[in-house]
């Protein structure tokens, strides 16, 4: 038997997420907490992105500035608060989860959270090469830029499109409040479109995906893949004079949700979904079509205050590195910008 919180027919808490927000409370960070429970980075994010969902308000505080860490809202708070309380009431102990102890020193591990590319894979194993030790989440890339708000990534990459200016990245980060804090090492371009089963233009793309011909694998909140599709369906609905909500409610498969192009491209060649945007080197590796929609610039984030320790330089030295960018052009639809390995600030 297990005992959870629900909310007009939605369950809000059950007693792994409860678990979640009570070591967040306790320890002060989602990553810390999803390493206690052995849930993936991701599945933490997921986790909490759903209550506040269903809530309609946030559960997680995060902490800006060199301070850093998470801690629970009023909201998250109180909720945490009616679990533990229902839980003594009906098992009649007290609701509590063993946190292991430190062991001794260890070595630095190295996150990266953020955005899903297969250049990132070789990025982190030139990085191991060097003696560094690298843990990999692909959370997306919004969730990764709060990821090393809070202090718990050390890297991350990003593509997100601001669909004021049209630009990736540099002004989304700067509208997102991480001006101050973060600095970004521009990376490489790639190309990225609709992943389909048969050729088609995209203005038929377009009419099949909104009249529901198509079934989509959608990807993740907070994804710049999700990002992009967004911006496309917000053109689309004025260019129709109807509200997005309409459109996204014609899609079907919109809430089917993949965590990496690769899944994209193998619930297209599976006949599991119809469509999906994705980048050309993964519609390529499935012998799939490829529609483009644009080059997008895919970056790598990082805090500020740390641009001077060893592992950043390091990591920038390898993104300009001759091995590096030789791989960059090896591989279909990607492109080096003349300015690889630049570090810009805000």
């Amino acid at each position: 038997m297990e005992l959870k919180l629900v909310l007009d027919g939605y369950v809000v808490l059950d007693e792994l997420s409860a678990k979640l927000l009570y070591l967040i409370n306790r320890l002060g960070s989602i990553l810390s907490a999803s390493r206690v429970l052995g849930l993936s980075y991701s599945s933490a994010w997921d986790m909490l992105t759903r209550i506040e969902n269903i809530l309609g308000r946030r559960v997680v505080e995060k902490h800006r500035g060199a301070r850093g860490g998470a801690t629970l809202t009023s909201v998250g708070l109180d909720l945490l608060e009616r679990y533990i309380s229902a839980y003594k009431k009906y098992f009649h102990r007290e609701f509590h989860v063993e946190i292991p102890r430190k062991p001794g020193a260890l070595q630095k591990i190295y996150v990266y959270a953020g955005s899903h590319d297969i250049l990132i894979n070789y990025l982190t194993g030139l990085l191991r090469d060097k003696g560094y030790v690298v843990e990999v989440h692909w959370i997306g890339s919004l969730k990764g830029l709060s990821s090393i708000i809070l202090g718990e990534a050390d890297f991350s990459g990003t593509h997100l499109l601001d669909p004021d200016t049209g630009e990736y990245n540099v002004s989304f980060i700067e509208k997102y409040g991480g001006s101050t804090s973060l600095a970004l090492i521009r990376g490489w371009l790639r190309s990225i479109g609709f992943i389909t089963r048969s050729k088609t233009t995209y203005e038929e793309i377009i009419e099949k995906l909104v009249n529901g011909t198509y079934r989509l694998i959608n990807r993740n909140e907070g994804s710049g893949s999700r990002q992009l599709l967004e911006y496309i369906l917000k053109r689309e609905a004025e260019k129709r004079n109807t509200k997005i909500d309409i459109i996204r409610s014609r899609i079907k498969g919109y809430k089917n949700i993949a965590y990496t192009h690769l899944e994209v491209a193998e619930q297209v060649s599976t006949g599991k979904a119809d469509i999906g945007i994705g980048i050309e080197w993964a519609a390529k590796a499935y012998n799939l079509y490829f529609k483009h929609i644009k080059w997008e610039n895919f970056d790598i984030v990082i805090r500020r205050d740390k641009i001077e320790n060893k592992f950043y330089k390091d990591l920038t030295e390898t993104i300009k590195s001759k091995e590096f960018i030789e791989k960059i052009k090896s591989m279909p639809g990607y492109k080096v910008p003349e300015n690889i390995g630049e570090v810009l600030f805000f």
